[in-house]
């Protein structure tokens, strides 16, 4: 009989260690201009870089999410991951703007609480050393000393504008991930600045669809021994079929992360299905054939 040796063999590339069932079931959205700090209309303007030195906040309902002023898709991302049956009770958000060197941001035309009518949309962010601020009236941005040349309208779309600095506090728009200045090479530091402030999580995620961003999240989780990354596959992407996340993952053999394509935008179903798994005992059930809420149907078919 033939040595088994001959007929198989078994490379282990990655070195894991096993998640503590209370980290097992917390998940982490990676979320660009998270602006979850709480700071409103009337005290935005007296705000100090200080105050922003926390990179995370930890949940326990998506409500949480919004008081703290966590907006956008960042915010549908967290509702999804709570939508959930069971639900979960925990969730990080990790502020991830490192990950961009410039964000866009679009019009909402949601009133912002407690401003004069006049006033469209208020923002604060950190540039370098220096905490700025500025409201919008429609036409112009004022505020703090250089937010002029920091907030430029963009040449194409009516009512965006790209911002050159940490978004902390944001109303009357919502940032535009798919149209900020993806910044791959700052992906990794940003991830484990976070991880550093606090590492009680398993699952990661990011409302971000920039491959770039995507691929240096995977080569980070790919680093660690008890992390895990769920992606959203943007299947409308032109180059879908040579160039993807899924792509990426099976090219390079990374057993640390997986992607759920989706022609949706608003479809954010990597934060679904981590909230419906992640409540589950370590190999309890598949993660397979579940029912999610929250979530939208692709249309899909077999083939």
């Amino acid at each position: 009989m033939a040595n088994l040796s001959r007929l198989f063999s078994v490379k282990i590339g990655r070195q894991t260690t096993a998640a503590q069932y209370g980290v097992f079931g917390v998940g982490l959205i990676l979320a660009p201009g998270a602006a979850f700090f709480g700071k409103k209309f009337t005290d935005y303007e007296s705000a100090i870089v200080a105050d922003f030195a926390d990179l995370y906040r930890v949940y326990t309902s998506a409500d949480d999410a919004i008081s703290d002023g966590v907006s956008g898709d960042n915010l549908l991302a967290v509702q999804a991951y709570f939508s959930q049956s069971p639900s979960p009770d925990t969730l990080v958000v990790g502020d991830f703007s490192a990950a961009y060197s410039k964000t866009m941001i679009a019009m909402t035309g949601v009133p912002v609480s407690g401003a004069p009518t006049t006033t469209k949309a208020t923002i604060g962010y950190v540039k370098g050393t220096e905490y700025r601020y500025a409201s919008y009236n429609g036409t112009t941005w004022a505020g703090s000393t250089g937010t002029a040349a920091d907030i430029v309208a963009d040449a194409t779309t009516t009512g965006q504008f790209m911002v050159d600095g940490r978004i902390v506090y944001l109303e009357g728009a919502e940032v535009v991930h798919a149209e900020s200045t993806a910044l791959d090479a700052g992906v990794s530091a940003a991830i484990a600045a976070i991880k550093n402030q606090y590492n009680k999580f398993f699952m990661c995620m990011t409302p971000s669809r920039n491959l770039s961003i995507q691929k240096a999240i995977a080569d980070w989780v790919e680093s660690q021994i008890d992390k895990m990354v769920v992606f959203i596959d943007d299947y409308t992407s032109s180059s879908w079929a040579t160039d993807s996340i899924t792509k990426y993952l099976f090219d390079k053999n990374m057993a640390g992360s997986f992607a759920i394509s989706t022609k949706l935008e608003k479809n954010f179903l990597d934060a679904a299905i981590a909230g419906r798994c992640l409540v589950m005992q370590p190999g309890s059930e598949t993660w397979a054939l579940k029912t999610l809420n929250a979530v939208q149907s692709d249309g899909f078919t077999e083939t």
